[in-house]
């Protein structure tokens, strides 16, 4: 357990505007405006993969984009920003020396709850319940809220914790707010970025700085929006045609499989030999292994794929601050035909995989380790185009896409 002041607590993650200052960079021939929003990341002891994605994502906005953009994100932990002192408990510390003027409230939960403060069930709810009264009067901040599903492998979990996370997911959705879940950290990571991008655009829209277009760094993030565009285009013709050339093979072992048991159908108890029904077992093996493995192929493929375009999004994203009326009509289009082509595929393997699991209570041996591999490969496919599809949903808001195509 991590203690401050003698204090246990939970967590929850916080961004919210520090200040507004002028500054001169070297090589510049005008004083810049830099845009910082503090963030206040706090998080139970069983987030800290998630934790590390948030750290991770604030060093990378900060080193790509704070001097071409003029915002700047900065980190406060309460681990390392809070200090001893006295108060009435060891949150109400926490609370006065970190503050509450944030204009973003993150807030990530797995298995553990927190420990009780005097004001509240936890430290993490007592940080909640201050953002969202805050949120009542003035309007701010915003709220995000995350949900890890599962329990850890191989851990022991205290189930009145448990249950006390779930209340509180109850009661955030009975205070109006749509939270977000998630399995894996990786999917964390990966949703965490395209959100807190957002957010950081919406942001410096209230708060814009006027850019210099005659300038050699503005005319250089033109061309590394050209870049970032051209990327997006050949990233999204790649996830297509990974797509459409697995959707091809599904559909040949599927027909193969329909050849087989035509012929067994058309057969007669004669035919039907002992030596026929061996051979024929060998050979639904064999194709069965060999589809799992081309899955796992196709599958690695893809997560490396679509990884590689969602940071070319959000490079994209970032740039968009400087260049708002940049068209991105090429860009919606992609993203909504990726979408499709996605829950297409996913729609496809899950009647195929409902099809393997009916089948497995009468095989045994190597067919069966053979039919257990395909569900495992295609489940793991799956999960990957469903999550895909709901990464590119949040994707089209950083460019307002799902305003143009008329899209929920």
């Amino acid at each position: 357990m991590l203690f401050v002041g003698g204090f246990c607590r939970g967590a929850f993650v916080a961004i919210y505007l520090y200040d507004i200052r002028c500054v001169q960079f070297k090589n510049r021939p005008m004083p810049k405006i830099e845009r910082v929003l503090k963030v206040f990341l706090a998080s139970p002891t069983d987030v800290g993969e998630e934790r590390y994605y948030v750290d991770a994502f604030v060093t990378e906005w900060n080193d790509l984009w704070s001097d071409e953009l003029g915002v700047y994100v900065k980190l406060l932990r309460w681990e390392t920003h809070a200090y001893p002192a006295i108060g009435r408990d060891g949150q109400d510390v926490i609370n006065e020396q970190i503050g509450e003027k944030y204009d973003l409230f993150v807030g990530i939960m797995w298995n553990r709850f927190g420990t009780p403060t005097k004001r509240a069930a936890s430290g993490t709810v007592e940080e909640y319940e201050r953002a969202l009264n805050r949120h009542r009067v003035t309007g701010e901040p915003q709220l995000l809220l995350y949900f890890k599903q599962g329990r850890p492998p191989n851990e022991a979990v205290e189930e009145t914790q448990i249950r006390a996370v779930q209340d509180f997911r109850r009661t955030v959705a009975k205070d109006g707010l749509l939270y977000w879940e998630f399995e894996a950290s990786e999917q964390f990571g990966k949703l965490v970025r395209i959100h807190l991008t957002r957010h950081i655009q919406n942001w410096s829209k209230r708060f814009p700085y006027r850019f210099d277009v005659e300038h050699p760094d503005y005319r250089g993030l033109l061309s590394r929006y050209a870049e970032y565009t051209a990327s997006v285009k050949r990233g999204s013709s790649l996830l297509a045609d990974l797509c459409v050339r697995f959707a091809s093979t599904l559909s040949q072992h599927l027909s193969q499989n329909k050849r087989r048991a035509k012929q067994v159908r058309s057969m007669s108890d004669e035919e039907l030999t002992f030596e026929f029904m061996k051979r024929s077992t060998l050979e639904i093996t064999a194709a069965l292994m060999s589809f799992a493995e081309q899955t796992e192929r196709f599958e690695a493929n893809y997560e490396q794929a679509f990884s590689n375009f969602i940071e070319n999004i959000l490079g994209l994203a970032a740039i968009s601050i400087a260049v708002p009326h940049t068209k991105v009509d090429c860009v919606s289009n992609d993203i909504g035909k990726l979408r499709t082509q996605l829950r297409e595929n996913s729609k496809a393997m899950d009647g195929y995989v409902k099809g393997l699991h009916e089948t497995q209570p009468r095989l045994s041996g190597v067919m069966l380790s053979a039919n257990k591999r395909s569900i495992e490969a295609l489940s793991k496919f799956i999960e990957h185009c469903d999550f895909g599809e709901r990464m590119l949903r949040e994707a089209e808001k950083l460019f307002d896409v799902g305003l143009k195509l008329g899209k929920r």
